[in-house]
């Protein structure tokens, strides 16, 4: 009867210690700490050198648009919750989107992509899925023509 009881112990103990290796737990990082410049040529000089953080936002304070890239660190397969927030601050009549693509390494293209997220007011947060059919994919987050005083916020996904 003994050797039950600490069985039991032990069991509860494991599945308490397995908790935060639980994949349904969600991720969320402020979007200044995970952004890289999105850019089809090598930048020469410092054009981006006017992106600005402002509370974990990445805002765009250059005299042009911009296109940023975020990574999301993924865990599993499946389908991906991916939520947006443009920057509280966005100017005024301005709009840009972000769209979530799926990569597998193996081609020059993403396999999926998400819906548009379509910004066009400021401190919105929407959002669009991700299919995530293979493991070791990637998944990056790519928001296209951010113009000046315009930027994102946070993002939160599920890994």
């Amino acid at each position: 009867m003994k050797n039950k009881g600490k069985s039991f112990v032990l069991g509860i103990c494991l599945a308490v210690l397995a908790l935060p290796a639980n994949p349904l737990f969600g991720r969320s990082s402020t979007a200044f700490s995970s952004f890289h410049v999105q850019s089809a040529t090598v930048l020469k000089g410092s054009t981006y050198n006017c992106i600005t953080e402002d509370n974990g936002a990445a805002v765009n304070n250059c005299t042009h648009e911009v296109n940023l890239l975020f990574d999301l660190v993924l865990d599993t397969t499946g389908t991906k919750s991916i939520t947006v927030q443009n920057y509280w601050n966005m100017t005024s009549g301005t709009s840009f989107s972000c769209t979530a693509y799926g990569y597998t390494g193996t081609t020059g293209s993403s396999l999926t992509e998400s819906p548009a997220f379509d910004f066009t007011a400021e401190g919105q947060s929407i959002t669009q899925d991700i299919s995530v059919p293979n493991a070791g994919m990637s998944v990056q987050l790519i928001c296209w023509k951010v113009p000046p005083g315009d930027g994102v916020a946070n993002i939160n996904y599920t890994p």
